[in-house]
């Protein structure tokens, strides 16, 4: 038996102003992706998600919230605007470790789809090697296309 019923936990949209707990939460769910990921922020998190929060940003956060306000997951997606209409573009999806195979990135995924889906976008994109996740949003209706990832950059990342 899970430990969590995620489906009883809320999608809840980050704006700037949202509870502090959900940007503590976020931040240090962050924190350990980076950790994970072997990462360095460029910016304190803190003011850097109030950046991304701000009225007319691109920038969409989404949560699943646990009990006590714990951020359990996260989805960061940008706006993107083309002549076909305007689509979001998935950057970011992760589940906290301590909280892996309960089932929160399919509740994630299926309710932001189902969130964009009241909004009038045209699709939802994004790109990942990680296969739970391709299955899951194969099983959302996803068609996988083989494509190569193209990045110019700009300045270097991290320490060297």
């Amino acid at each position: 038996m899970p430990l969590y019923p995620p489906e009883d936990y809320p999608l809840v949209e980050l704006r700037q102003g949202s509870d502090q707990a959900l940007f503590a939460g976020l931040a240090a769910l962050i924190a350990e992706q980076n950790e994970e990921e072997g990462m360095r922020a460029q910016k304190p998190l803190p003011a850097r998600l109030r950046e991304l929060t701000a009225p007319g940003s691109n920038v969409l956060f989404h949560l699943i919230v646990g009990p006590g306000s714990r951020v359990l997951a996260y989805q960061l997606t940008n706006i993107c605007r083309s002549m076909g209409g305007d689509f979001l573009y998935v950057n970011e999806t992760y589940t906290a470790k301590a909280v892996r195979g309960l089932g929160l990135g399919w509740e994630l995924e299926s309710r932001f789809v189902e969130w964009a889906k009241t909004r009038d976008y045209t699709s939802v994109c994004s790109r990942t090697g990680n296969p739970e996740m391709r299955r899951i949003v194969v099983k959302l209706g996803a068609r996988v296309k083989k494509t190569d990832w193209i990045e110019i950059p700009l300045r270097p990342r991290g320490p060297k």
